[in-house]
């Protein structure tokens, strides 16, 4: 994380004398911001044996060089962790010296990721509906959460709300690739799904219309507006194969020479109010 300065502060509430001791501390504060953080060094030194020069040197110490060294390595580690792609956000120095996998919400690196890769419709909504599960959920926030015991815990959770196999295969393959991405980054230790099996299973076979049912869909004619736009778009995704999340995204520029040339069932422009 870029725009921050980093610096010692010695006894800032001003208790320290000849005789009594005061903190020395490093302070992170966001550039052009009054907000900033202040991290112990444990260090207590009194009044003159502390020194300015080179930002911290201790002074008038029988240990003073492995003191100002102790503070110099605390300085550097603080200012390697800033810098990094651990620290993307101001509030993360707090926890500067955490284990990863105690810091990175697993809900928070699902969306981060989905935002890099310009998902389609389908694939947000997907994923929220996976998301929405696990934080009702609730066992698996961090990465160090991601356990045998709780995995198998939730699957039980998700055997509660989706009773099709395949789904249910479906929701554990999305999370396990995500373990598996963080393991890579060094976020978690292992993937459980390593262990844990699910089998992709069978779902029911689907259910289609038959002619005779779309042919009386289709000269159906409804007696309210919102009747009538229902129908259009029930009509429309039956001819087109269009998903109903796309159809959210679907407007008049979508509509080609050549889609109209193949579809011409109704007025798409009087049916969408275009």
């Amino acid at each position: 994380m870029e725009s921050l300065s980093i610096r010692y502060v010695f006894d800032r509430i001003n208790v320290a004398t000849e005789s009594k001791r005061g903190l020395l501390q490093i302070e992170v504060r966001l550039n052009k911001s009054v907000r900033k953080v202040l991290i112990s060094t444990g260090i207590h030194l009194y009044k003159n044996q502390f020194s300015d020069k080179n930002g911290f040197t201790c002074k008038n110490h029988q240990n003073a060089a492995q003191i100002t060294g102790k503070a110099k390595r605390l300085y550097n580690k603080i200012e390697a962790f800033c810098l990094s792609d651990d620290c993307p956000t101001f509030e993360c120095i707090k926890n500067w010296d955490k284990n990863p996998e105690q810091l990175h919400s697993v809900s928070e690196f699902i969306r981060e990721y989905m935002k890099k890769t310009d998902p389609s419709l389908n694939v947000v909504e997907y994923h929220n509906s996976f998301l929405r599960r696990l934080e009702e959920f609730g066992k698996i926030k961090v990465f160090s959460d991601c356990t045998y015991g709780n995995i198998e815990d939730f699957d039980l959770y998700l055997r509660k709300h989706i009773k099709s196999p395949p789904t249910l295969y479906k929701r554990h393959s999305l999370f396990r690739r995500y373990i598996e991405k963080a393991v890579r980054k060094g976020l978690c230790k292992y993937n459980p799904y390593d262990e844990f099996e699910v089998k992709k299973g069978r779902g029911k076979d689907p259910i289609f219309l038959t002619e005779s049912e779309i042919d009386k869909i289709v000269s159906f004619e409804p007696t309210t507006k919102p009747l009538q736009r229902v129908k259009d778009l029930f009509v429309f995704q039956i001819f087109t194969g269009m998903a109903y999340a796309d159809i959210h995204c679907f407007d008049r520029s979508s509509i080609s020479c050549e889609l109209l040339s193949k579809i011409c069932i109704f007025d798409i422009g009087n049916s969408y109010g275009t």
